[in-house]
């Protein structure tokens, strides 16, 4: 019989995005070797799921009312926390994005001796605003002026607190964090300017890709003669403001441009998301798209020449680069943050300060001009070769196994639920209609015994026999 498995507990939003697909890689790469648990918080509810091997198993813990948007400490949450931690006796904590939840969980575990791991996936910690895009649509990273900071909390709708509070808050958390992670090196020189408490805990570990995405030069995009037809320039994904959707439209409409070049989005803008061609824009919407082979072949079928990616604000990674190159095409970024970094290190494009639309327009044209250059830049991109998911995989277990073999973690007996309690919160008739319930509960009792031989392994004989007893005790209640 091999040691229980050690138990991690994932904090996280419940926006879906690039920040979830990356916890749903860790757990399905970690659902065999360890415990997991992830945490978020919908409405006044606080959802834990729990993933052992393909055993899945959601719990529901309602809170009395709904927490505020930015609240630091809420008592009613700090409890149900301790509970869950005490009671599931959470060996780490991994947190991604404390959108929706307190900052409570970093005292909890400090007091148990818990080691906790942050991700830095946006720039939520230096300003609830995450992009550091102020009220006058500009980048605003380095400018510091509390004054411009209220005027934008305010537009933001939010009164309670100011930016050095929110920042002090920061450092403290930062400070009881064992180990802070980032997946690029532009990330941290940007979050180390406000929390110099960082340096000596902080490391890169680039974002890892499916296989799918793994750049093979038999099915990368060959140069084509660009004299033939206008040169075709696109944007990958969703088309923001903060994603430099201004300056995409203007260069469309450039008259320099204009009859030299043709432009899609190959995803939805914020103010156009139907599939149509606006040829008074000189834009052609593709709208969303399902997955990354869709995308691979509306890209290649259409002859697509540059991918552009704008954004006034400093990407933290960015999967649609990697799937540009993925694709075969070059690339045009802006000079911020991971766009920036990537190209600089890989190749396959060119960085530009999108500042001023004319210095975006210049670049194109330069580009456009030199043919040779731009079938360098093409093949520079068939060089490339993209993390895999292994290799992530691997960067993130040697961490947890580092802490979670040389920190022992204290729990307080006290706070644990009773199995009727944690049996309470998963059938919850609040949570489910009487014929989801029942198929729920079938569904349950129909894997029972091989749930309880897991659980023997996992968390040895008592704890198991107390389950059982637990369950058929609630069973016969309901009956």
């Amino acid at each position: 019989m091999g040691y229980p498995k050690k138990k991690i507990m994932y904090i996280l939003h419940s926006w879906g995005g690039g920040t979830e697909n990356h916890v749903k890689n860790l757990i399905k790469k970690f659902s065999k070797d360890y415990k997991l648990y992830v945490l978020q918080v919908i409405s006044n509810k606080i959802i834990l799921t729990e993933i052992n091997n393909n055993n899945v198993l959601k719990y529901i813990f309602s809170m009395n009312s709904q927490m505020n948007r930015f609240e630091f400490h809420n008592e009613e949450y700090e409890k149900i926390i301790s509970s869950i931690i005490d009671t599931f006796q959470i060996n780490l904590i991994h947190v991604h994005q404390l959108i929706g939840h307190t900052f409570d969980v970093f005292n909890i575990a400090k007091i148990r001796n818990i080691p906790i791991v942050f991700s830095i996936h946006d720039f939520y910690s230096v300003c609830p605003k995450i992009n550091l895009i102020d009220y006058n649509n500009k980048y605003c990273h380095g400018k510091n002026n509390s004054t411009d900071c209220r005027i934008c909390f305010m537009d933001f709708g939010i009164t309670s607190f100011s930016i050095t509070s929110w920042r002090n808050n920061f450092t403290d958390i930062f400070e009881q964090t064992t180990l802070i992670i980032a997946p690029s090196k532009s990330t941290l020189e940007i979050l180390s300017t406000y929390y110099p408490n960082i340096a000596g805990k902080s490391i890169v570990i680039e974002h890892g890709h499916e296989e799918e995405l793994l750049i093979s030069r038999d099915v990368a995009k060959k140069p084509r003669d660009m004299r033939n037809k206008p040169f075709h320039i696109a944007f990958i994904g969703g088309l923001s403001p903060g994603k430099g959707r201004k300056i995409f439209y203007d260069l469309a409409g450039s008259k320099e441009l204009r009859d030299k070049t043709r432009w899609s989005i190959f995803g939805i803008s914020d103010i156009h998301s139907d599939p149509a061609c606006y040829q008074d824009l000189n834009v052609t919407i593709f709208g969303k798209y399902r997955n990354f082979l869709e995308l691979k072949k509306m890209i290649l079928e259409n002859e697509v020449d540059l991918v552009i990616f704008p954004a006034k604000w400093a990407e933290t990674f960015s999967y649609t680069l990697s799937e540009a190159w993925s694709i075969g095409v070059p690339v045009l970024v802006s000079d911020l943050g991971a766009l920036k970094d990537r190209v600089e290190k890989n190749g396959g494009g060119w960085v530009v300060d999108i500042s001023e639309t004319k210095n975006v327009e210049n670049k194109i044209l330069e580009i456009i001009s030199k043919p040779e250059e731009y079938i360098a830049k093409t093949n520079e991109v068939q060089q490339i070769s993209l993390k895999d998911l292994d290799s992530m995989i691997f960067e993130y277990d040697t961490v947890y196994k580092t802490y979670l073999k040389s920190i022992t973690p204290i729990y307080f007996s006290q706070n644990v639920f009773t199995n009727n309690d944690l049996l309470k919160n998963i059938f919850s008739e609040n949570l489910h209609t009487p014929s989801e319930t029942s198929n729920i509960e079938a569904e349950y009792s129909a894997n029972l015994p091989r749930r309880l031989v897991q659980c023997y392994y996992d968390n040895g004989f008592i704890y198991t026999v107390n389950k059982t007893k637990a369950y058929v005790c609630e069973a016969f209640s309901r009956k």
